[in-house]
C-alpha cells in the first residue's frame, strides 16, 4: 500500500506564462515510507494487544464473580488450574509487551536521530548535499576559475561558494553517520519482532487451556445445580 505522498499526480503543464517558485529554504525532507508503514503496523499491533488484554481481563472478572458467588467444594481444584493457567498467560503476555516496548523505544531513537539530522541539513549545501556531489562540485567551480575570464565580483562570487560548499563537508558526514545508525536500528527493530509468531501460538494454546478449564467448570455447576 501506497502512502498518501506516493499516490499519482495529474499532469502539470509549463507554459511560458508559468511562474516557477524559488526552491524552499530549508529543503522540505520527502517522508520516510518505512517510518510510516512500521509505525502503521505497530499501531496496528497495539490495538490488538490492548484487545486481548481486555478479553482476558473480562473472563478473570467473570471468573472472579464465579468464585465469589459459588462457595462450592470441589471447585477448588479447577480455580487453581485456570489460576495456573492465567499465570502462564501473564507470563508471555510480559514477553510480548517487552517486544512492542523494545520496538516503540528504537522508534523514539530513529526520531530522535532524524530530528538531528534535519538540523545538520541546514548546513548543508542545498544542491551539493552528498558527498559525491560536493566532490564534483568542487572540482566544477575550480575548473570554471582556472579556465573562464571572470570579472573580479564574479571571482569572488565563485570561491565563496566553493567555500560554503567544503565548509559544509563535516556536516554531510555526520548527517551520513546518522543515517548509518538509523539503518541498523531499523534492522534491530526488525529483529525484535522475529519471536511474536511463537508468542501468538502460546498464547493460543493457553486460551484454549483456559477455556477448556472454564467448560469444566460450566458443567460442575450444572452438576451441582441438577442434584
Amino acid at each position: 500500500m501506497a502512502a498518501d505522498w506516493r499516490r499519482h499526480q495529474n499532469n502539470i503543464n509549463i507554459t511560458t506564462e508559468t511562474v516557477v517558485p524559488s526552491v524552499p529554504k530549508p529543503l522540505l525532507q520527502e517522508p520516510d515510507d518505512s517510518v510510516y508503514h512500521n509505525g502503521q503496523i505497530a499501531k496496528d499491533e497495539k490495538i490488538e494487544q490492548l484487545q486481548s488484554e481486555f478479553n482476558d481481563l473480562t473472563i478473570v472478572y467473570g471468573d472472579r464473580i464465579n468464585q465469589l458467588r459459588s462457595g462450592q467444594q470441589g471447585k477448588g481444584v479447577i480455580s487453581t488450574e485456570l489460576r495456573g493457567h492465567f499465570d502462564e498467560l501473564k507470563v508471555w503476555k510480559d514477553k510480548k509487551r517487552d517486544i512492542f516496548a523494545a520496538r516503540e523505544k528504537i522508534d523514539k531513537d530513529i526520531n530522535d536521530i532524524n530530528r538531528e539530522r534535519d538540523k545538520l541539513a541546514k548546513q548543508c549545501h542545498q544542491v551539493y548535499n552528498t558527498i559525491d556531489q560536493l566532490e564534483k562540485g568542487v572540482k566544477a567551480l575550480e575548473r570554471r576559475l582556472t579556465t573562464n575570464s571572470l570579472s573580479n565580483h564574479d571571482e569572488k562570487m565563485l570561491i565563496q561558494e566553493m567555500e560554503k560548499i567544503k565548509n559544509s563537508k563535516p556536516a554531510l558526514l555526520q548527517r551520513e553517520k546518522l543515517r548509518e545508525q538509523v539503518e541498523e536500528l531499523r534492522k534491530k527493530q526488525k529483529g525484535e519482532g522475529t519471536d511474536l509468531p511463537e508468542i501468538n501460538k502460546m498464547l493460543q494454546g493457553i486460551s484454549k487451556k483456559i477455556e477448556a478449564v472454564k467448560e469444566k467448570e460450566s458443567v460442575f455447576t450444572n452438576d451441582k445445580a441438577a442434584h
